[in-house]
């Protein structure tokens, strides 16, 4: 019984299915476009892709905005089934720009800060440790980060 509860559930073994249908970067960027248009993140563009290197540390940022592209696809479609502003997806990433900073030295205290200022349902969605992951993903990052990190103590975020 159960597992005809399970193939129920799961649509059976029809194998008459047609296979899901393969979207274009441009559809799939336009379908999630479209449904986080009730969230306040309406007109945001992403990145061309998420997929390029550029540089070794501070990776590629296709779109200009100063947040490295690879993690800002990981934001992006993480939070996009999260009721969040357009302002709170602003400020996530800046969060991870004051993690691996192009022209300052992070400092450790400023991020918890900047953390502890994002939205509830952001912080439920990554962790403070899921960012630094996210952003700090290669060892030459990591290496970076550990030698130049500061603790400043101030919390003017």
């Amino acid at each position: 019984m159960l597992s005809s509860l399970y193939l129920a559930g799961c649509g059976g073994s029809d194998d008459n299915q047609e296979p899901p249908k393969e979207e274009t970067y441009a559809e799939y960027n336009q379908r999630l476009s479209d449904k986080i248009d009730g969230f306040g993140i309406s007109g945001y563009e992403l990145p061309v892709s998420g997929d390029a290197i550029g540089d070794p540390l501070y990776g590629l940022d296709e779109n200009g905005n100063g947040a490295r592209d690879d993690v800002e696809f990981v934001l992006f479609h993480g939070l996009k089934d999260v009721a969040v502003t357009y302002d709170e997806f602003s400020s996530v990433l800046e969060l991870t720009k004051l993690i691996l900073p192009q022209n300052s030295i992070p400092d450790v205290t400023k991020i918890e800060c900047k953390y502890n200022t994002l939205s509830e349902p952001i912080k439920a969605q990554f962790t403070l440790t899921d960012l630094n992951r996210l952003v700090l993903n290669t060892n030459e990052r990591r290496q970076w980060y550990y030698e130049n990190a500061i603790l400043d103590g101030g919390c003017d975020v």
